[in-house]
């Protein structure tokens, strides 16, 4: 008489005949989409983490094709920092109240076009204040993929 194991570690085939490496759908070159989710959001993650701290090597370059004083200078690194640190609370209730795709997606939308808008911006006051927008977008990125 066999008896066949029934526990949370026995070897059951699910409905539909087909194991865990039955038909899945793949991403491009064969990734899974639990992988390119996990690609997606690491890069979301080095965006945040870079983006404070490539403007320092820049800020020579900027004050001269700025014109912009010293201590303006101190307000377009503050301005991402405040942003960002601003809003990671509000980043986490809205992808509570909204969906964490949707507040990714938007605020991943919001943080490329307030990137090029920084990166044409025509005097220091506009680039300050690109550079807050983009550190509250960075806000909303990072509370969404620290869940």
């Amino acid at each position: 008489m066999t008896q066949e194991a029934s526990g949370p570690l026995s070897a059951q085939t699910p409905p539909g005949g087909e194991g865990r490496t039955g038909s899945r759908p793949t991403g491009p070159v064969g990734a899974t989409p639990g992988a390119l989710a996990l690609l997606t959001l690491c890069a979301a993650h080095f965006m945040d983490a870079i983006d404070l701290s490539d403007v320092g090597v820049a800020l020579p370059a900027i004050q001269d094709d700025l014109g912009m004083s010293p201590a303006s200078l101190q307000w377009v690194m503050s301005a991402y920092a405040l942003g960002y640190g601003g809003f990671l609370l509000l980043g986490g209730r809205a992808a509570d109240l909204l969906g964490r795709r949707r507040t990714f997606l938007a605020a991943v939308g919001v943080f490329a076009v307030v990137s090029v808008a920084g990166a044409i911006a025509p005097s220091g006051g506009l680039l300050i204040v690109a550079r807050l927008v983009k550190g509250v977008a960075a806000g909303f990125l990072a509370r969404r993929h620290c869940l």
